[in-house]
């Protein structure tokens, strides 16, 4: 360990008691303006002021206690939307189905129309030659 002769001893002493007075003069020029902050707070202390910043802090309660309703109710409506679309498009996806058993079923009519004027024209034909063939 190396020892400070006097002459540094000293200046640093002196260097770091400039730093003490130096930080200490900050500090007291922060206290004086602290305060002086307080001081106008108190001149400028009104009675009406500190009623209506109650009379909004309650305004603010309120409007906050309304938002968390609205917010629920938001929610309610949202899972309700949710809930109507499933049930819509399940009831979309049926139509559907119903309507291609429909067309389905109409195909089927008429297939069986045109069998039904096939077998009539056949027997109608067939009767005719039997027709001639008895007159014969």
């Amino acid at each position: 360990m190396k020892l400070l002769d006097p002459k540094q001893a000293e200046s640093s002493l002196k260097k770091e008691e400039n730093e003490l007075k130096e930080r200490n003069h900050r500090l007291k020029t922060y206290l004086a303006g602290g305060i002086k902050r307080l001081n106008t707070l108190k001149e400028s202390y009104e009675p009406d002021k500190e009623v209506k910043l109650k009379e909004f802090e309650a305004f603010c309660q309120a409007l906050a206690s309304k938002k968390s309703e609205l917010l629920k109710d938001y929610d309610a409506l949202e899972n309700l939307i949710e809930s109507k679309k499933d049930l819509y498009y399940a009831l979309v996806e049926r139509a559907d189905l119903i309507e291609e058993k429909n067309i389905e079923l109409e195909i089927k009519n008429k297939k069986m129309e045109d069998r039904e004027k096939f077998v009539i024209e056949s027997e109608a034909k067939l009767q005719e030659k039997w027709n001639q063939i008895i007159k014969k």
